[in-house]
């Protein structure tokens, strides 16, 4: 399959999550509008799994893609190893997970950890998430675009109706709702994917002491790169859950005037549950400033996957022509895309909850917004670029680079944070992004020897491919 047809599929099918996943949020929003610090846990909540799945990958989802498109390894061999490594690693991690929750609740009585019933569900999915992560890979090798974005596609699907499910019909609380509508859909897609694969891969798994070990010689080093970029895009969140931001005496006795009375049963509020709730406030406030920033990243994002396994099956020449023409028009895109997000979350955050918006989010959001959405659009740049260099095998280059990231968004959340709390974390995580950018767009012009403007400025030619795809689209549509 072409490039380009892969990403006209690609694209569109993001779309389609995109409406779907933010359509949920909105949802989530419109019912916690009034809580903030609930919104704030859910929003925890609903990363662990994925961070857990994220830390236990070993980079072996890269290395499967990398040696299987150079015909170093087949493809039943590389998808039983990864099987076989996804069930006792990832069983391994959860379990050691669910230890260390135990040791912390223990140890720090004084914190409130979420119940056993929300966290055993979510750390039991990393397994199942292994197993997709790597079956997902494979459907990628064999060019099966189509079956590879129906993958994406499926947990956005089902999420909504099982939170609705849960929330309304069987008059679940919130944080339970987003829980099994997280998990349910890991765990129907898991069994889905095994099912449709079992031609290229037996179901049963099966290991390969040789191939594992080539293996994790390449993926340890894209696990880390995995692992940081991850953590590059929640770090602040997880700084912001009581790690760094402490509110004032004042922030607290304002809140325990106007919260008199929390929970149900109703009791006191107290100056500890009260600095929690802020807490949580904060993360809610800066979770959808990011939730909001994010949404010019599916573009690139969309890209990033089938960039890495082209490049890595290419020339560096044809990847030369390639890269930058994707990063030109991805960094076209996004700016324009964060034009648009600016000047429509006010009025449509207005409409949608009113007077809520305008006392309690708006403040916070707005503001954090603001300062975010220039340093995502810098990161279009970093996320294109890098994918190439990972497809060269410069994945020690692309460490360097969201170590950079991390590093600078740690020291800079430690530094600011404590006293400004959602405003900070956004500020350090777009000097933290334009300095990547900046260092990958060198590093790559050393590597590729083009001008920047062939890199930066998008060409009138370039449009011809707009016209191309959509074209494309279209007649797709019209035969259906």
């Amino acid at each position: 399959m072409s490039f380009k047809k892969s990403f006209l599929i690609t694209i569109v099918f993001n779309l389609v999550i995109l409406g779907l996943d933010k359509g949920a949020g909105l949802i989530m929003y419109y019912i916690l509008q009034e809580h903030p610090e609930d919104k704030g846990v859910l929003d925890i909540l609903g990363q662990l799994p994925f961070v857990l799945m994220v830390i236990a990958n070993l980079g072996l989802a890269s290395s499967l893609v990398y040696y299987t498109r150079r015909k170093e390894v087949s493809v039943k061999t590389a998808g039983e190893t990864t099987s076989f490594v996804a069930l006792i690693w990832g069983t391994f991690v959860a379990v050691m997970g669910l230890l260390a929750m135990a040791i912390w609740s223990w140890a720090q009585p004084d914190r409130l950890v979420p119940g056993w019933y929300l966290l055993v569900p979510l750390f039991l999915a990393t397994p199942l998430l292994l197993i997709i992560s790597y079956r997902n890979s494979v459907l990628l090798v064999m060019d099966r675009i189509r079956i590879y974005n129906i993958v994406h596609l499926i947990p956005s699907i089902l999420y909504l109706p099982i939170l609705l499910c849960f929330y309304f019909l069987l008059d679940e609380g919130a944080a339970v709702s987003v829980v099994w509508a997280r998990v349910l859909p890991i765990g129907i897609l898991a069994v889905a994917l095994v099912w449709y694969l079992r031609r290229e891969i037996p179901p049963k798994p099966a290991f390969d002491p040789e191939y594992f070990r080539k293996a994790i010689s390449f993926g340890w080093k894209a696990n880390i790169n995995s692992v940081l970029s991850y953590l590059n895009h929640r770090l602040d969140i997880i700084l912001l859950i009581g790690l760094f931001y402490v509110p004032t005496q004042e922030q607290v006795r304002l809140y325990m005037e106007s919260h008199p009375l929390q929970g149900a049963p109703s009791v006191p509020v107290t100056p500890f549950s009260a600095s929690v709730a802020l807490v949580l406030r904060e993360v809610a406030f800066y979770s959808l400033a990011v939730t909001l920033a994010e949404l010019i990243w599916h573009f690139p994002e969309a890209l990033r996957d089938l960039l890495f396994a082209r490049v890595a099956g290419s020339h560096p020449d044809e990847a030369s022509e390639i890269t930058p023409l994707v990063c030109r028009n991805s960094l076209l895109l996004t700016s324009l895309g964060a034009t648009g997000i600016w000047l429509v979350h006010d009025p449509f955050f207005r409409m949608l909850s009113g007077p809520n918006w305008e006392g309690i989010w708006q403040a916070k959001v707005a503001g954090s917004l603001a300062i975010l959405l220039p340093g995502a659009v810098c990161y279009t740049i970093a996320k294109v670029l890098q994918a190439d260099l990972a497809g060269r095998g410069h994945i020690g280059t692309c460490i360097f680079l969201v170590g950079t990231v991390f590093v600078t968004m740690l020291i800079g959340d430690a530094l600011f944070v404590p006293e400004g709390g959602a405003r900070a974390a956004a500020a350090v995580s777009t000097v933290s992004y334009g300095l990547a950018s900046l260092l990958t767009l060198l590093l790559y012009k050393r590597e590729s020897g083009l001008p920047l403007h062939v890199i930066l400025i998008a060409r009138p030619s370039d449009f011809r491919h707009y016209k191309e795809l959509i074209g494309d689209l279209f007649r797709r549509v019209g035969r259906r």
